[in-house]
């Protein structure tokens, strides 16, 4: 399977959900992809299809593997990851083992220490798009902004249309409260999917905290209209409501 493949299955396992990152002493809600708990083992066992790129692994690996795997599968991620530890301390050049590694990470909210098996695995699969948007993510929560912008640029340096990424970059700027970048990203982003309800959603937060009531109002209106039901909808509704 190809390194585009393996990506392709990696971002299948993503989802946008809102979290919280702590910057200068306060809480902002920031929309940003997290691998989901449930489906963090996924991410490990798509990857090991790289390993016909890799030498052969001797069967002691896979055994490895294939416990670990069964310990993610019933939620035992501390478990888990000490066999995901086991085994890039033994095969350091084995990148299904990081990745692994990460989600176990994750899942026991072990942020930090996912973000430095996540380095591993990128210099492993150095085009992987969704491993630097995890990676993003991850430094964002751990509070190392200028490293996930760093991140997010890199997905976009693979795939220059990320929405994802140019969501995340932009609500960086949000965070810090440079909002001109934040418009000019998202217009660009608006102008690659028009309809897409988490680059409308952020337009419509960014135009309220700009003060700029109206235009929220009316990004309100169009997401209604393309996505009556969806999350980022109900958000900006509380938020302008609440304003």
């Amino acid at each position: 399977m190809s390194h585009a493949n393996i990506q392709r299955m990696i971002d299948t396992e993503l989802e946008t959900h809102d979290e919280w990152w702590a910057l200068d002493g306060e809480s902002r809600e920031i929309p940003v992809q997290t691998p989901r708990r449930e489906t963090a083992k996924k991410v490990a066992v798509a990857a090991v299809a790289a390993t016909q790129d890799q030498p052969k692994p001797r069967s002691a690996l896979l055994t490895l593997f294939d416990a670990a795997e069964a310990a993610a599968q019933l939620g035992e991620w501390e478990k888990a990851g000490e066999l995901f530890i086991t085994m890039v301390e033994t095969h350091p050049e084995f990148g299904p083992g990081y990745v692994g590694l990460a989600s176990a990470a994750f899942a026991l909210g072990e942020v930090a220490a996912g973000a430095v098996a996540l380095e591993h695995a990128i210099k492993i699969y150095p085009e992987n798009a969704g491993l630097y948007a995890q990676l993003g993510v991850a430094h964002a929560h751990t509070g190392h902004l200028e490293q996930a912008q760093v991140a997010f640029l890199r997905v976009l340096d693979i795939e220059p249309n990320n929405i994802d990424a140019l969501v995340s970059l932009a609500q960086l700027c949000r965070a810090s409260r440079n909002f001109t970048e934040a418009v000019d990203i998202l217009d660009h982003a608006n102008r690659i999917s028009p309809d897409n309800p988490f680059v409308l959603g952020a337009i419509g937060a960014t135009a309220f905290e700009l003060g700029d009531h109206a235009g929220a109002k009316a990004t309100l209106a169009r997401l209604s209209k393309v996505a009556p039901e969806h999350g980022e909808t109900t958000l900006l509704r509380e938020r302008i409501g609440n304003g």
